[in-house]
């Protein structure tokens, strides 16, 4: 039996130095061979402290390192499990199961919202969210050569861990170093230990093991000096700590057990913050918060929340505050966010047009919104005279609102254009009447115009906008033309018009370029008169009474004129040039066919 046992004790012996792993001092595989001086483990620091076991907990990795507390669960790590496991802290039962990239996780630790895992590998360190169980962050680590990085805590919130030379004892240069949570290097203290593994701040105090002597031992942080020691329960390898708020737990790779123990620490309490309503109008940045334990310590609070709000309403932020003592508290403080200032009074210029004018829709500022556009139900165009009012509403997005009045003008100051026609002089019609009727607009102004629009045109011989079918007397009448446009601009011009008595009128028959035929007809006839010089002829029909039974004017006569509905008679042409009246006896009857 003792020979099969020497057997397979070789053959694991051989195995493990074909594989070039052997176990270093914490435990765990490494390929470096020790040295017969390396090998030789003893207890260098008596312990002096004596504690009570209050529970035992079963590991549940091979090659166990660092151990955390989260205020609920014992959380270990170990050699190619990749994974954290989340344990119950009376049974070991796995309750909570976080996924890891890391082979050789050789430091755990909980700041109240991330686990930071201590690659020894890589030399790295992971920030990850314990909500979401993702890698938020990654920063890497100053070390030695031939480091041998184990264990991580939070102390003072920075993060010390221990910077052990080489993978077995006897190595000088050990360090404990510290940094901040992006990995600038704040410092280091050397240590007095062989082989330096766990470390936990326990209020006041920091608690390293050592794995050479396998004693735990309490170090005053402002001077370095050691205050007890205990000896690690289960024997080699006490590779974790880690606190609970009362009792110290330690991780022992060689007894695949977590322990308990009760080492007489009074336990500091958390002062529970008052944190203050915090109330903006627009949007507010949150400042993290601090509290306080009864040690002193300052606690830096934690949430994955937002600290940026920019929405109205009422937001609650869940702060946690977790110190190093295992104490964590979780206290709520309220975000309001509530826009009760109205947007800004803008200066409206008034809208000034002389036949219309249209508005545009101004704008205005607001501390919240930003630029406003004014809105209305009015109408934005305005084309009658005189002054109208626009009112614009302003409304910011919280519904804070103004309103303010636009004036819309409306003033046309030029005045409308009106060409009267040339004086006239006309003759009578007949011997009886001895007045002249208008024909047509012959006497009205020959053009009206304005820049906006015309209102009225009268005159002031028949208060009309025209003298068609007017009759005048023999003499000069002056006829004053009045025009208005919308706005009440007036302009007038006068023109004088002449009617010279009638005389007999005798037909005129040394008209050579004159020509009428059918002379007699039955009233449908043709005038042909070439000797117009260009000039507008004026072309009358009168009975012998002098009575107008037909007018024209034109510049070139060669006209065919339709008479048939007059009576059976004595007719006269009669063509009026500038200088020249010529007249043409002709005859009407209707028994020509």
């Amino acid at each position: 039996m003792r020979r099969n046992i020497l057997l397979i004790a070789t053959i694991l012996s051989l195995a493990g130095v074909l594989n070039a792993q052997y176990l270093n001092t914490m435990g765990l595989p490494t390929s470096e061979k020790p040295s017969d001086y390396q090998l030789s483990i003893t207890k260098t620091v008596q312990a002096t402290t004596p504690y009570t076991i209050v529970n035992v907990i079963p590991s549940p990795v091979n090659y166990s390192a660092d151990i955390a507390f989260d205020g609920n669960l014992i959380w270990t790590e170990g050699y190619a499990e990749y994974a954290l496991y989340g344990l119950n802290t009376v049974t070991g039962v796995i309750e909570d199961t976080i996924e890891i990239d890391i082979k050789r996780p050789y430091g755990l630790t909980f700041d109240g919202q991330y686990f930071w895992v201590l690659d020894n590998e890589n030399k790295l360190i992971q920030k990850i969210d314990s909500e979401t169980k993702l890698v938020v962050d990654i920063i890497s680590i100053e070390v030695n050569d031939d480091t041998y990085p184990t264990s991580v805590a939070i102390v003072d919130n920075t993060l010390w861990y221990n910077d052990t030379r080489g993978a077995y004892p006897n190595v000088e240069g050990d360090l404990t170093r510290k940094i901040d949570n992006t990995g600038t290097h704040l410092g280091s203290d050397s240590v007095c230990f062989e082989y330096p593994t766990g470390i936990v701040k326990i209020n006041n105090v920091v608690w390293i093991s050592d794995n050479a002597s396998q004693t735990i031992s309490e170090i005053d942080i402002q001077t370095k000096q050691i205050l007890r020691v205990i000896e690690a329960p289960g024997g080699f390898y006490p590779n974790g700590l880690t606190f609970d708020g009362q009792y110290l737990w330690v991780s022992n790779n060689d007894a695949d057990s977590i322990y308990q123990l009760d080492i007489g620490i009074s336990v500091a309490v958390l002062n529970t913050p008052v944190l203050q309503d915090i109330v903006a109008e627009c949007s507010v940045e949150i400042d993290v918060p601090t509290t306080t334990n009864s040690i002193g310590e300052v606690v830096i609070g934690q949430t994955n929340q937002s600290l940026n709000y920019n929405q109205q309403g009422t937001h609650v932020i869940t702060w946690n505050f977790t110190d190093g003592n295992g104490n964590s508290i979780d206290v709520t403080q309220n975000i309001l966010i509530e826009d009760t200032t109205a947007p800004e009074v803008p200066i409206l210029v008034d809208v000034i047009g002389e036949c219309n004018a249209t508005a545009v829709a101004p704008t205005t500022t607001d501390a919240c919104s930003g630029t406003i556009i004014g809105t209305t139900s009015d109408d934005l165009t305005y084309s009658t005279q005189g002054t109208h009012v626009i009112t614009w509403n302003f409304e910011d997005n919280n519904g804070n609102s103004i309103d303010v009045t636009q004036k819309i003008i409306v003033s046309d100051k030029i005045y409308p254009i009106i060409s009267c026609s040339d004086d006239l002089s006309v003759m009578a019609l007949n011997t009886i009447a001895q007045n002249y009727v208008v024909n047509g607009n012959e006497f009205d102004p020959s053009s009206v115009s304005d820049n906006c629009e015309i209102a009225t045109v009268t005159n002031d011989y028949n208060q009309l906008n025209s003298l068609v079918g007017e009759v005048f007397s023999i003499g000069t009448t002056p006829v004053v033309w009045t025009v208005t446009d919308v706005a009440g601009n007036i302009t007038t011009c006068t023109n004088f018009i002449t009617v010279e008595m009638f005389t007999e009128i005798y037909e005129q028959n040394n008209a050579a370029d004159l020509n009428i035929y059918p002379n007699p007809s039955n009233g449908n006839f043709t005038v042909q008169y070439s000797n117009t010089s260009n000039n507008a002829s004026k072309l009358s029909v009168i009975d012998i009474t002098g009575k107008v039974v037909y007018n024209d004017v034109a510049t070139v006569l060669n006209t065919k004129i339709n008479l048939t509905n007059i009576s059976s008679g004595v007719y006269y042409l009669i063509i009026e040039q500038k200088n020249l009246v010529i007249n043409k006896k002709i005859i009407i009857t209707h028994s020509v066919k």
